[in-house]
């Protein structure tokens, strides 16, 4: 399955997440989301749910309001939270 997504106004790092997704074609203003859908039926687990995806970011918060684009800063990456809502 391939979903077209906008990316963010940082760079995209990567994705992690159940489904073995990938991020490919990434064309500047959209990246496409690719993920086994039979690893999606696997962890739905013939329910309706939700699975969450996080596609990490380039940047990183110190915690006390403080971002910044270098990793030796010694904060926690920043990622964006994908939910896909899935009915079986």
């Amino acid at each position: 399955m391939t979903y077209t997504i906008n990316t963010p106004d940082e760079a995209v790092c990567g994705i992690q997440g159940p489904g073995s997704p990938i991020l490919t074609n990434n064309l500047g203003s959209t990246v496409d989301l690719k993920i086994r859908r039979i690893h999606l039926d696997l962890a739905a687990d013939g329910l309706n749910c939700e699975i969450p995806l996080e596609l990490t970011v380039a940047k990183w918060s110190t915690g006390w309001g403080h971002y910044t684009t270098s990793p030796s800063s010694g904060g926690a990456q920043c990622y964006y939270y994908i939910v896909l809502l899935i009915e079986q």
